[in-house]
């Protein structure tokens, strides 16, 4: 982890200052409760990270991303039985969030990013830019090796799939299990690897879990055995065009060429 001299204070976290952090670790940013990678601003003592937008961005938003008000930064507290979903994901608002006074319109910080530029939790320093050609690549989301369209930034030499640029970060319950599924990252640490309850190969990088119970499977996986669209309630990126299951099955037989 590389730390730098840039520092800066955050109403989140008013006890002490938050200095910038960059490593290619996941962690859960402490404002908006979404996944990040990269650069950070944390406070070591207090095991607490910051999105860099997340500790930068402004205060307000003028008339931007489809609506016609301008909003304001809060910080929510969503109650039980009474959560505001963002407008762009459809994930629940669960912290820092941007909220126009006039409607019932919520977004996350993060998602204004996803709008206005492709984004991506794995890789917020760039935009990613969708394109298309016969070469073999490895997704830097599920490590399967991929051809023709991907989501790429040539400056760092980043490639998804299209369906890991666009894979929810929730499912509800389906056939796949009982509970729900949070989209999470698995660094494929040797002394606690997990394995995927459909494919029964060893998870790495972008997966599904059940926090509540020793249930995982990879992302590819589980579009493939609902069979009908991602079947969340949210993607990643707002784009309009739903990820089906033949995506899935084009990269399935793929599955155990991770390593």
């Amino acid at each position: 982890m590389l730390m730098s001299t840039k520092a800066l204070t955050h109403f989140k976290h008013p006890s002490h200052q938050l200095t910038e952090h960059i490593a290619d670790t996941i962690y859960i940013c402490d404002a908006c409760k979404m996944y990040g990678t990269g650069t950070r601003f944390t406070c070591t003592p207090c095991n607490f990270y910051l999105h860099e937008y997340c500790a930068k961005c402004p205060l307000s938003l003028p008339f931007t991303v489809n609506h016609p008000h301008p909003m304001s930064l809060v910080d929510y507290n969503p109650q039980v039985n009474h959560t505001k979903p963002c407008k762009i994901c459809r994930n629940p608002i669960q912290g820092l969030a941007y909220m126009c006074k006039n409607c019932d319109f919520w977004i996350h910080p993060l998602c204004v990013l996803h709008y206005l530029g492709l984004r991506h939790f794995l890789h917020l320093s760039h935009n990613l830019t969708e394109f298309t050609a016969n070469t073999y690549y490895r997704c830097n989301g599920c490590y399967v090796i991929g051809t023709g369209k991907r989501f790429n930034c040539s400056t760092c030499n980043f490639d998804l799939l299209e369906y890991c640029a666009d894979s929810p970060t929730w499912l509800p319950s389906t056939q796949i299990h009982l509970h729900p599924l949070s989209l999470f990252v698995d660094k494929h640490q040797l002394d606690k690897t997990k394995f995927c309850q459909i494919c029964r190969t060893a998870i790495q990088g972008l997966a599904y879990e059940c926090k509540g119970c020793n249930f995982w499977v990879h992302s590819l996986c589980a579009l493939h055995k609902i069979g009908h669209g991602h079947g969340g309630q949210s993607s990643i990126f707002n784009q309009g065009n739903g990820i089906h299951n033949k995506v899935a099955f084009k990269y399935l037989s793929l599955c155990r060429y991770r390593e």
